[in-house]
């Protein structure tokens, strides 16, 4: 854990806000088993071989991302999955391309690895009284199958996606619909992501909120935009307890 400023931890949190992928779990961990189960899957259904199959989606992935760069669709994998298999020259066979799709984020949710501790800090955070909310780059279904199916849904007042607002954080519309959502407009809201240009600058620019990285990594080489660093969730429990306590014994 590393904390570069101190002001911004002062005040107990009215609402905060989380990114949902790489920040709940680890993101490249549930990828990589998804598209590894998809592309063994390429062989026995397509006749294609896994290793080129995955060259096909991770190059379909950058033509996709490059023409839709600032729509929330630049996520779907149904679109990465149709430009696959166009590459591949296998034409649009629809109902194959679905059956990748629903594989993948089978195999993706099987593979979240949400630890046990994820779920002792929202218990904590409910307990408390703080509101919480997921604001997410990503299409609303695959998100809330995501919730649901780790049953972590309950924990959340609102979910806001970047499909739900026609915008990609870090514009200032997905975290302006999230504290619209939970009432605290012009009050004081963390924000909780592991991506300091989207998660973290977004929030700052957008609420000046307080902004927390939950990073794998032991260091940042740039704290641009980072009010605190944490290896868990359950290293923001100290700032907030605190503030509760005091909170309560001098109401």
């Amino acid at each position: 854990m590393q904390l570069f400023n101190h002001a911004a931890v002062d005040l107990l949190p009215d609402a905060i806000l989380f990114d949902f992928d790489g920040t709940l779990y680890p993101y490249e961990h549930a990828h990589q088993a998804a598209l590894n189960s998809v592309s063994r899957f390429a062989e026995r259904r397509i006749g294609v071989a896994s290793d080129s199959f995955s060259h096909a989606y991770a190059e379909a992935r950058k033509h996709v991302q490059k023409i839709l760069h600032t729509s929330p669709s630049k996520y779907n994998r149904l679109l990465y999955f149709q430009s696959a298999f166009e590459q591949l020259g296998l034409g649009s066979q629809v109902n194959i391309m679905m059956e990748f799709e629903r594989l993948y984020w089978q195999r993706f949710m099987e593979n979240m690895q949400v630890d046990d501790e994820v779920y002792d800090f929202f218990d904590e955070l409910r307990r408390i009284g703080i509101p919480a909310a997921i604001v997410t780059n990503q299409v609303a279904d695959v998100q809330m199958r995501k919730l649901t199916f780790w049953e972590l849904h309950d924990y959340f007042r609102c979910v806001i996606t970047s499909e739900e607002v026609g915008h990609n954080k870090p514009h200032p519309a997905i975290f302006n619909r999230a504290v619209e959502k939970l009432g605290c407009q012009g009050k004081h809201v963390w924000m909780v992501g592991d991506c300091p240009e989207t998660d973290l600058a977004g929030a700052k620019q957008a609420l000046g909120a307080t902004t927390v990285l939950r990073s794998y990594e032991k260091s940042i080489p740039n704290a641009f935009e980072v009010d605190l660093r944490i290896d868990r969730l359950s290293d923001l429990l100290p700032f907030i307890t605190s503030k509760h306590v005091k909170k309560t014994s001098a109401a």
